[in-house]
């Protein structure tokens, strides 16, 4: 997993989020967990890097639900974290918008 090069940390409506890797002790068969009370993604390494990619995404979508209070199905975040992956996947030229010196406004 080390090799992703798969951030540390993130930020997200002013809380600093962990990603680490998951042992089976944390995860049990689970090949990621959103951890709110600790604001850290865990990963399980031992799966492929594309789905290590693709859980990251999952959980990713586990934290703006809960930041944003969303109360969304399993089902719904897979739909949108699919959905995201692929979009950014097709349309990269997108992607330098949400770098380029953009200051949002927190409400």
């Amino acid at each position: 997993m080390e090799h992703l090069n798969i951030p540390a940390e993130f930020k997200f409506m002013g809380r600093t989020w962990q990603v680490k890797p998951g042992t089976v002790q944390e995860l049990g068969t689970d090949l990621g967990q959103c951890r709110q009370d600790e604001y850290t993604i865990y990963l399980s390494p031992a799966y492929p890097d594309q789905r290590v990619i693709a859980t990251l995404f999952h959980e990713l979508v586990h934290v703006w639900e809960t930041e944003l209070n969303l109360h969304l199905t399993e089902d719904q975040v897979d739909n949108i974290s699919v959905a995201m992956t692929h979009w950014f996947k097709e349309n990269p030229e997108f992607i330098p918008l949400l770098v380029d010196d953009l200051e949002f406004e927190q409400e």
